[in-house]
Formats: structure tokens, sequence, C-alpha cells
């Protein structure tokens, strides 16, 4: 990538190497767009997972941030 063409590149899908820095780029993200935020927890069929940390799912987290569109 050159920067002539780092513009072309502004809303590129990231890549992050853990939760947290994902979580700070993206909930900025979020908030910029000005429009209503889901929060989607899922749900575990068992209580042993529920309180379970991210760690004993290789990292996946059981809640997912999302916008809400009228479009």
């Amino acid at each position: 990538m050159k920067p002539n063409n780092l513009d072309e590149f502004v809303e590129a899908i990231r890549l992050f190497p853990d939760n947290s820095t994902c979580n700070k780029y993206n909930n900025p993200k979020l908030k910029d767009l000005n429009m209503p935020i889901c929060r989607l927890t899922a749900e575990n069929n068992q209580w042993i997972s529920r309180n379970l940390s991210e760690e004993h799912f290789y990292g996946l987290s059981n809640t997912e941030f999302t916008f809400c569109s009228t479009y």
C-alpha cells in the first residue's frame, strides 16, 4: 500500500490481535455512527458456560455490538 491510495482502505476490514484492541477501535466507530446500537448476548444453555471467561472459548466473546439501521 502506498500513501497515495490510503483513502481507498478507510472502510477496509481490519484484523486485530486480541479483543481488547478490537474493542478500542470499534466502540468509538459505533458511537460516531450516531445510530442506535444493539448489544447481542449469547444465551448459553448450561449455567457453567455463562460463568466462563473468553479464554475458555479461544477468545470468542459472548457479547456482540452492532448498529441498527432503518434503511
